[in-house]
């Protein structure tokens, strides 16, 4: 936090009693948070200073530097940056261009630059702070503001071991030259905070979070503005953890804090929205979501401009929100935009280039484009790897993109590196989380549905119930995350036979998708299919026909007619048809089958195979040339 005290000890000295009082006043306003009425009173000292008969140029400058100040918390930047230049020229012209004395305003100029994206003037800035302040044992405080700002850039280009250390050799030095609970440790604490949570150590991360608020707190009362920041990283680092309910608590009070004191268009009121789509997403509210999300880009956009590198979070949570809702067109433009767009600032190893390479290959792994898929999580792998080298490449995004791989491998029958794939994200997530995180739950699923489709059933119910004990201690047992589960385990049973214990897990599993999604939704039409697979095995062919029908009338909504899922619906309704003795209708789903899962796999895959044994020869010519005579069941 900038507390207007750098150069009091000046003005207490130089000042008629007169301009003391408007500095007192507008110093007192700042500190509380009451930015309009600070900004008043040190509008009213620098007239008063220039009406004086004894103008000194080292008061108005730091009267200009104190209202580029105020106007910087308003997200004023360009104001903030003319005043500071003001200063830093009457300051110049007083002690010239390499005094110590210049060294505040040169920090304040690089602060508004880095916000601004323009990384290699702020650097500049901070530089020449070094140079000046380096051998001023006097000017301790300044000089661990620079290294300060040093962390601030370096987190900002995605160097975050860069940004651990200068902002460790920050604390270093203020813990040294101020008291206990001072208010210029608030920021520090904050960001140290953040620079953990940004690589996967969010307890250690609240903790220092929480030493920043507690220090608000004891000065000013809860209710500040600087409290809203701080609220902000809370919520995020909660999020690391996947508690949601006090992610959604932090981030609500920060946006009550921040609409009170900095109104709409401000950059931590865009942050509060920005955690709230997220909150929204978990909460599977897309609308919601989405609306929150735009909010954030217009404030963004608005205080920024559109051609700033942090424009890209809202950019990439609108493509996120879009895959969701299934408008895969609208999702891939966005997310590519995303990846040009950061090519503008950064340099290809920044983690905003992975973050948009994973969600691309989340987006065509839903539409069944597995090889494609594959293609951006190895690039998103990549990058990881790259950001978080100096960790050991211990980081949950580097876990979450062995899981990303390992379900991409699982879809292209490629058993072995998905077994591998899931088990590095599991020993990676149980390293930096423990045992009991909702991300081992998913690797435990995800490791036992490799077992079960190499036809270990046991192993695989061994591992989907550890994912349950989990996913009930940390959900409860009507959550979301346990419909999935059910499943799985239900399809395990029915492989193993016990089509009493399969049925129950799935209409559990349906139960608690329907409270949750609508109708329509995909994984609704999956429980539909499951339970029309187990009917298939009961030999009740008319109850399998009815829900494998459910199952494709929602799959055609929701995806196009060339996803694997719609053709797995074809398959089970062709073979239906098949033991039926219609014939026709059987070979014409079949072949419907078979076109797109050549299209997907090729002539060579197992599965493919199968179905074309299926076809007469008539129909296998037809299926060589990619014809289909356009018979629809419908």
């Amino acid at each position: 936090m900038e507390h207007l005290a750098s150069e009091d000890l000046y003005l207490s000295r130089s000042c008629d009693d007169q301009l003391k009082s408007l500095i007192s006043a507008g110093a007192a306003a700042f500190d509380k948070g009451f930015l309009l009425e600070s900004r008043e009173n040190y509008e009213k000292a620098l007239d008063y200073q220039k009406d004086s008969h004894k103008t000194d140029d080292l008061i108005t400058a730091a009267l200009l530097q104190k209202l580029g100040l105020i106007y910087k918390k308003m997200c004023k930047y360009e104001k903030a940056n003319m005043l500071f230049q003001e200063s830093l020229t009457l300051k110049e012209k007083v002690v010239g261009g390499n005094d110590a004395y210049i060294a505040s305003i040169l920090n304040d100029i690089g602060e508004v630059n880095l916000i601004m994206a323009k990384y290699e003037q702020a650097r500049e800035n901070f530089d020449k702070c070094l140079a000046l302040l380096e051998d001023k044992e006097s000017l301790r405080s300044e000089l661990a503001k620079t290294y300060r700002n040093f962390s601030m850039l370096s987190k900002e280009l995605g160097n975050y071991k860069e940004a651990q250390d200068n902002i460790d050799k920050c604390l270093e030095i203020q813990l040294k030259v101020l008291p206990p609970g001072h208010f210029d440790l608030v920021d520090t604490y904050r960001i140290k905070g953040e620079i953990y949570s940004d690589t996967s150590k969010p307890n250690e991360g609240i903790k220092e979070i929480m030493t920043s608020l507690e220090i608000v707190t004891n000065n000013y009362g809860e209710n500040h503005p600087e409290s809203a920041n701080i609220l902000n990283s809370l919520g995020l680092a909660f999020l690391v953890l996947e508690k949601y309910k006090e992610a959604s608590n932090a981030f609500e009070r920060s946006l009550k804090l921040s609409l009170k004191f900095f109104g709409e268009n401000h950059l931590h009121t865009a942050k509060c929205y920005g955690g709230l789509s997220i909150i929204s997403i978990n909460e599977n509210e897309y609308d919601r979501a989405l609306k929150l999300v735009q909010k954030q880009y217009n404030i963004l956009c608005s205080v920024l401009g559109k051609d700033h590198p942090k424009i890209t979070k809202p950019l990439r949570g609108m493509g996120v929100i879009y895959c969701l809702k299934r408008e895969y067109e609208k999702s891939e433009k966005i997310l590519m935009e995303t990846v040009s767009f950061s090519s503008k600032f950064f340099k290809e190893n920044h983690p905003y280039f992975a973050d948009s390479y994973k969600q691309l290959g989340i987006l065509n792994q839903e539409q069944g484009k597995y090889q494609e898929a594959l293609h951006y999580f190895k690039k998103a792998l990549e990058v990881y790897l790259s950001v978080y080298e100096a960790y050991g490449a211990k980081h949950d995004d580097i876990a979450s993109c062995y899981s990303d791989l390992g379900s991409t491998y699982y879809k292209l029958r490629k058993y072995n590196k998905a077994l591998e794939s899931h088990k590095k994200s599991l020993e990676l997530t149980t390293f930096l989380f423990g045992e009991n995180h909702p991300s081992i739950a998913v690797d435990y699923i995800n490791i036992g549905l490799v077992y079960g489709i190499q036809g270990d059933r046991l192993s695989e119910i061994f591992y989907c119930k550890n994912a349950l004990a989990i996913q009930k201690k940390i959900f409860g047992k009507k959550h979301h995350e346990l419909a999935l589960t059910y499943q799985n385990i239900g399809v395990a049973y029915c492989e193993l036979g016990n089509f009493d214990k399969a049925l129950k897990k799935q209409r559990k599993s349906l139960e608690i998708k329907l409270k949750t999604y609508d109708e329509n939704h995909p994984t609704v039409a999956s429980s539909y299919y499951c339970i029309g697979v187990i009917f298939y095995k009961m030999k009740d062919q008319l109850e399998a026909m009815n829900y494998h029908m459910k199952s494709l009338r929602i799959r055609l909504k929701v995806y196009d007619n060339k996803h694997p899922k719609v053709a797995d619906s074809y398959k089970a309704i062709g073979l239906l048809l098949n033991n039926n003795k219609d014939s026709i209708l059987a070979k014409r789903n079949l072949l419907k089958v078979y076109n797109i899962r050549k299209e997907i796999f090729g002539n060579n895959e197992a599965n493919t195979r199968h179905v074309y044994n299926f076809l007469d020869s008539r129909d296998q010519d037809r299926a060589r040339y990619g014809q289909n005579n356009g018979f629809d069941i419908y």
